[in-house]
This record gives structure tokens, C-alpha cells and sequence, in this order.
């Protein structure tokens, strides 16, 4: 006697493979743009530190959303766990964290920032050279170099 063997693929299952797949790639890339940090951003910026909230500010003021500093650096750890900062995928091994990484703010956390900058960082009375001549003496020896 011959069994005829059941399909455990088909037609169906195919497209809901296709479906699910799609789904989590949009919402990879959804994450990987920062359109979950921007939904919670008042949150978040509310409970920044100082120094924290000065490294946003000298970046956004510098224009420069990427920049490269050290890997182990606990005030961009803190900033990269709450979404505020990205590093590239994969960089994590033992020979990295003694290095360098390329740090940036996601896109649309970036957007954001640019777009509400008085939302965010309090008005000064000094010019944008002058604030960037004070975060920089305060903030800007953690960066090795800003990039685009």
C-alpha cells in the first residue's frame, strides 16, 4: 500500500510566511530610523542628564548627526540604550570595546531634533559659536571626530 504524503507547504502557508516576513522587516527598519524613541521622546528627554542632554545639543548645533568616540564610553552607552544613539550592527566584539565605534542619532529622532530644537534645548543668550565653544570644552573631548 502507497501513502500519499501530506504537504506541510503549502499556497497558504507560503503567503503567511511572506506576510510575517515583510512585517518584521518594516518593523526592523522602523526601529533602525527611531521612530519608536520619537514616539517617547518627552519621556526620555526628561530624564537626561546634563551631560547627556549637552552631547544632543553640541550635535545638533555642529550639524552632525554621526560622529566616532570611544566604544566604551559609558555616556554614549547610556544615550544608545535609550535610543538616542545607534552603532553600526555587529560591532560588540571584545576587540571593539578597547576601540573606536561610529556612533549617530537616528533619522528620525534627528528630524525631530533639528525641526524642535527650542522644544529641547533651552535659548541662550550667546551665539550658536559661542554655545558650541562652551560644549565643546564641556562635552566635546569625549568625540574623536564629528562626520556628516
Amino acid at each position: 500500500m502507497i501513502k500519499i504524503r501530506k504537504s506541510l507547504w503549502d499556497s497558504q502557508k507560503q503567503r503567511d510566511y511572506w506576510s510575517e516576513k515583510q512585517q518584521a522587516s518594516r518593523k526592523l527598519e522602523k526601529k533602525r530610523q527611531g521612530e519608536h524613541t520619537v514616539a517617547d521622546l518627552d519621556s526620555i528627554w526628561k530624564d537626561l542628564t546634563y551631560d547627556q542632554r549637552s552631547l544632543m545639543e553640541f550635535l545638533v548645533l555642529s550639524r552632525r548627526s554621526t560622529f566616532v568616540a570611544k566604544y566604551e564610553d559609558d555616556l554614549f552607552i547610556n544615550l544608545t540604550s535609550k535610543g538616542l544613539l545607534q552603532i553600526p550592527p555587529g560591532v560588540g566584539t571584545k576587540f571593539m570595546q578597547k576601540m573606536e565605534t561610529a556612533y549617530s542619532i537616528p533619522k528620525a529622532v534627528w528630524k525631530v531634533l533639528l525641526k524642535d530644537h527650542e522644544r529641547f534645548f533651552s535659548k541662550t543668550s550667546a551665539s550658536i559659536e559661542n554655545r558650541l565653544a562652551t560644549l565643546k570644552g564641556s562635552i566635546g573631548f569625549r568625540i574623536e571626530k564629528l562626520i556628516r
